[in-house]
C-alpha cells in the first residue's frame, strides 16, 4: 500500500520537476524538524503526492525558501512548504510505521521490527496514534491485512479498503481549512450548503467524486502490482 508511487522525471517539464523537488525536499525539512534524522529516514513519494493533490485544490499560502542538507552539501536546495507539509509529515511517520508492522508480520524482518518500534515511540510522542484519523486508518489497514492473508482477490473489495484509506489520508482538507482559514472547497462547500446555493454545491460534488474514482484508480493499479493476476490478460 505504502511505497508504490514513483516520480516520471523523464515525463515532467523542468519547471514542473522543480516543483515537485521543492515540496519533496520541503517535507524532507518538516521530517527532521517534528522528528530529527530519523524521520527524514521515512521521507517517501507517496505523501509528497498528498501535498502536491492537497495544495492544487486548497492553494494555501506557503512558504518558499533554500538550503543545505546532508544529501546536497554543496548546493541549496528549493524548499517549499505549507501547512500540508506539516501533515504530510505525520502521516508519512504513520504509514511507514503501519509498513514496518506489515513487514514483520509478512516476513519476519528483524530489521523493520526494531524500526518500528522506534517509530512508535516518537509517533506516541507527539500524539499523532491517538488521534481519531490514524485508529480509521489501523482500522482499515488490519482489515487489508486479513484479506490479504485469506488470499482474497476481489478487486472491486480490495479497491474499496485502499480507496478508504486514501480517502482518511486525502480528507485532512476541510479540517485544515477550518484550523487555517484556508479558503477552499471545504469552506466553500458548508457555505454553499448553508445559503442552500445548491448549484454550487453540486458543482463541488462532481469535483470531489472526481478525486474519489481517482483514488479508486489508483487502487487498481497497486492491487495489480501485488497480485500479478489481476492484470489484464493475465492467467485466470
Amino acid at each position: 500500500m505504502f511505497g508504490y508511487i514513483m516520480v516520471n522525471k523523464g515525463e515532467l517539464k523542468f519547471k514542473e520537476y522543480e516543483l515537485y523537488q521543492s515540496y519533496y525536499c520541503g517535507l524532507c525539512r518538516k521530517l527532521k524538524e517534528h522528528y530529527g534524522i530519523l524521520g527524514q529516514l521515512t521521507l517517501s513519494y507517496d505523501l509528497t503526492f498528498v501535498i502536491l493533490l492537497l495544495t492544487a485544490l486548497y492553494e494555501p499560502k506557503g512558504r518558499k525558501g533554500s538550503s543545505h542538507c546532508a544529501v546536497h552539501p554543496l548546493r541549496k536546495q528549493v524548499i517549499r512548504v505549507n501547512e500540508f507539509t506539516d501533515y504530510a509529515a505525520d502521516m508519512n511517520m504513520l504509514l511507514t510505521y503501519y509498513k514496518c508492522e506489515d513487514d514483520w508480520q509478512d516476513e519476519r524482518k528483524w530489521d523493520r521490527l526494531l524500526f518500528g518500534q522506534i517509530l512508535r515511540k516518537r509517533i506516541q510522542k507527539k500524539g499523532i496514534a491517538g488521534e481519531t484519523k490514524a485508529k480509521k486508518i489501523a482500522e482499515y489497514l488490519r482489515e487489508l491485512s486479513i484479506k490479504e492473508k485469506e488470499e482474497n482477490h476481489d478487486l472491486d473489495e480490495m479497491a474499496g479498503l485502499f480507496g478508504k484509506i486514501m480517502a482518511e489520508i486525502v480528507a485532512a482538507g476541510i479540517v485544515v481549512e477550518q484550523v487555517f482559514a484556508i479558503p477552499g472547497l471545504g469552506q466553500l462547500l458548508v457555505s454553499s450548503i448553508s445559503n442552500r446555493d445548491y448549484p454550487v454545491v453540486q458543482a463541488i460534488v462532481v469535483i470531489l467524486a472526481f478525486w474519489v474514482v481517482l483514488a479508486g484508480t489508483l487502487a487498481d493499479i497497486v492491487n495489480q502490482r501485488i497480485d500479478p493476476r489481476l492484470r489484464l490478460g493475465g492467467a485466470a
